[in-house]
């Protein structure tokens, strides 16, 4: 008699051996009923969210108000996911723009959508948050009826392509939303943590399991079926290994295949809010120049973590970084990559350039991702009240190095270092 299958796996199949690290994922094919409870222990309440989806709606009007705009128009799925504390309508996963658009105004919320996808997000998105559909069919258009709505209003629009749909000039009626975005509000930090925490701990996990002879795209999946096994939306995925990683520093998977060293890269996406974090691992002792690589970059991240504080700028952490690499004997290496910059609902809101003017305050959520010759250090933080920083993609059972900053000590996580698997 053939042996049971589930999801198309024998009993023998290879993903069961006994040698073979076990992941999360896994208990979807041994044992799938207890894998439904894998988000019984985080709770975020409807209530919890009506609050934090209020307190946005009147931190956006405050601001419509300051500026003298009587709405905003929203056709941004990021912008749509913060405002509504997490609901979602991503139809497409690699859409910039909405499927549907919201209006804010002084007195009133409204939801601009059409018959195929108003009835889903009125109930399943926005019940309870005090928004009214305004409807149109699907094979017709929103601009003659999103023209009436706002006609005689000064109003802004978050991204340019719906201020000229409806003929405004986008020059004029832009709205940063990064200058509501921050500080976070205290439901946005229980999320942050559950989602750092958690893709911290998939990729620790996939750190085990990958080996010699994988290749990126094995890496890819491996890192890509375990954050959706939590409903985490991979954003990016940056599984170079070897030399690969080493000489490119965005190197998109092309399926090379693994002999020492592994990037385990990923943004990652979930109610809106993105964490970006790095983790990397070499099988056996790495090469003198990369170890020298990865004893020295510490001291830059420590660096730029201890300059993140309340009342600095953003180009004052660049400049830590670039004191920091001439400190460890790399001064051209800031040119080479990006070093960062603001997240939260995007993998970076801006790529922050030395002289950036932005005042850093309490709330505000930041990725840090210096890089020195094929070593990369990233995590996300948030900027606490009292100036500290708290990470949200903390190391769990990572090797992490101590480096004192400033008046701080900081573990930044380190190089994992495996044997060699036997031939």
């Amino acid at each position: 008699m053939a042996a049971a299958t589930l999801y198309g796996l024998t009993a023998n199949d290879p993903v069961r051996a006994a040698d073979s690290p076990r992941l999360p994922s896994d208990e979807l094919f041994s044992n799938p009923r207890r894998s439904f409870h894998r988000f019984d222990d985080f709770v975020y309440t409807p209530t919890e969210r009506r609050a934090e989806a209020a307190e946005k709606v009147a931190r956006l009007r405050s601001a419509l108000a300051a500026r003298k705009l009587d709405g905003v128009l929203i056709g941004t799925e990021r912008n749509l996911n913060w405002l509504t504390a997490g609901g979602k309508d991503n139809v497409v996963w690699v859409q910039r723009e909405a499927p549907v658009k919201l209006l804010v105004t002084a007195d009133k919320l409204y939801l601009i959508a059409d018959n195929i996808e108003g009835p889903r997000v009125m109930t399943e998105e926005l019940d309870g948050l005090g928004y009214e559909w305004v409807k149109y069919d699907w094979h017709g258009s929103d601009k003659e009826l999103v023209k009436q709505l706002l006609r005689g209003k000064k109003i802004g629009f978050d991204i340019p392509a719906p201020a000229l749909a409806y003929d405004r000039d986008p020059a004029k009626t832009a709205f940063d939303f990064t200058e509501v975005y921050y500080p976070i509000t205290s439901g946005e930090l229980k999320k942050y943590r559950w989602l750092g925490r958690k893709t911290s701990e998939v990729l620790e996990q996939v750190a085990q399991a990958v080996r010699p002879g994988m290749t990126e795209r094995d890496v890819q999946y491996l890192l890509g079926r375990e954050l959706w096994y939590w409903d985490i939306v991979p954003t990016v995925i940056l599984s170079a290994v070897d030399d690969r990683f080493k000489t490119y520093r965005h190197p998109v998977v092309v399926g090379a295949t693994l002999k020492r060293y592994a990037a385990l890269n990923v943004c990652a996406r979930r109610w809106g809010l993105v964490v970006s974090t790095t983790r990397m691992v070499h099988f056996g002792e790495p090469d003198p120049a990369l170890a020298k690589a990865w004893a020295a970059g510490p001291q830059v991240n420590a660096a730029m973590w201890a300059a993140s504080k309340p009342g600095n700028t953003l180009g004052d952490v660049v400049q830590a970084a670039q004191e920091g690499y001439r400190a460890i004997g790399y001064p051209e290496e800031w040119r080479l990559h990006h070093q960062g910059g603001m997240i939260l609902t995007l993998e970076r809101l801006d790529l922050v350039k030395p002289g950036d003017k932005t005042v850093i305050k309490p709330g505000m959520v930041l990725a840090w991702n210096p890089t020195v010759q094929g070593a990369k250090f990233e995590d996300t933080v948030v900027v606490k009240e009292d100036g500290t920083l708290e990470n949200l993609t903390p190391a769990i059972t990572w090797p992490t190095v101590s480096v004192q900053a400033g008046a701080h000590t900081y573990k930044v996580p380190g190089l994992l270092i495996r044997p060699m698997p036997a031939e």
